[in-house]
């Protein structure tokens, strides 16, 4: 698959808040997926992928979410831009962030490497 076509799906299942799914379809059996800051900045492989899903479950609730894109960059990345409303659960806090990911395929067409910039 192309950028584009990967993007477009992801694009689909993000905006019905189908992240599994879409860590399932479209990545490899290896990913990486880095963040622009914090302690575990790396997550490695689908297992710590998992981790931090069930970390972001468990710690915000997503009152709203826009997503725009994809913007494809040749036949093997695309960006996506995603700007939520969250509640941290633990103290109601609101908080919006935009974010853009710059996602990269394998050879094999599904995504191996994700990258996160925060807006301000």
């Amino acid at each position: 698959m192309k950028s584009i076509e990967v993007g477009n799906r992801l694009v689909e299942l993000c905006k019905t808040g189908n992240w599994h799914a879409a860590y399932q379809e479209l990545f490899s059996a290896e990913p990486e997926s880095i963040e622009a800051m914090g302690e575990d900045r790396v997550a490695k492989g689908m297992a710590a992928i998992n981790g931090k899903m069930e970390w972001w479950d468990n710690t915000y609730e997503v009152k709203s979410m826009s997503v725009e894109g994809p913007f494809p960059h040749g036949d093997k990345e695309f960006g996506v831009i995603f700007r939520l409303d969250t509640v941290a659960k633990a103290t109601g806090e609101e908080n919006h962030m935009d974010e853009l990911a710059l996602y990269e395929l394998d050879d094999a067409g599904k995504i191996h490497r994700e990258r996160f910039f925060y807006g301000s």
